[in-house]
């Protein structure tokens, strides 16, 4: 089976975006920093 146009039009949906979820903590670039720094130590 490959997948042609016509099967991809068959199942897209558009989904709306809501933005961030109220009351959720989200990282930010120094944070995935931080978490990569860390990472890198243990190799």
């Amino acid at each position: 089976m490959s997948l042609t146009p016509e099967l991809v039009a068959r199942c897209h949906r558009a989904v709306e975006d809501t933005g961030p979820e109220p009351g959720l903590a989200y990282l930010d670039d120094a944070d995935y920093e931080a978490m990569l720094d860390t990472a890198l130590l243990g190799r």
